[in-house]
């Protein structure tokens, strides 16, 4: 298991998200564009980017470098990061019997580590795309 994600505009985003499963199997990574954003705020249904996208193919910002997700990264910070330096809206998800969903703000304050821990101890299932 890897301890740390590095993100790049030449990675693919299923990459990304193979990768990051890989080190947090009960988490998701999942891609929306500025748009889909806009209409997460108003309750909308959204829809993902097509993963086989590079990060630099959908990208509508190049003011952000390298972003690296490891254990005591914040959940709020990987969001923000993509958010603020990619345009895209980032969400960790998770799947609780069967059901996914994104994580709500209340695990923007908890790292990767503390998220991951908390899906183990009550039996979240491991994520699939």
């Amino acid at each position: 298991m890897a301890a740390e994600v590095t993100v790049t505009g030449q990675k693919k985003m299923s990459t990304l998200q193979a990768e990051f499963t890989d080190c947090f199997p009960n988490l998701g990574l999942m891609f929306f564009s500025e748009e889909e954003y806009e209409k997460s705020k108003t309750g909308a249904k959204i829809h993902p980017l097509n993963p086989d996208q590079t990060l630099a193919s959908v990208r509508t910002k190049t003011s952000g470098g390298d972003i690296s997700m490891h254990g005591r990264t914040h959940v709020g910070n990987i969001e923000k990061a993509f958010l603020d330096g990619y345009g895209l809206y980032v969400q960790i998800c998770v799947s609780v019997g069967g059901k996914k969903s994104y994580t709500t703000g209340k695990y923007d304050s908890m790292s990767l580590t503390e998220i991951s821990s908390k899906a183990e101890s009550d039996g979240w299932d491991k994520w699939t795309y």
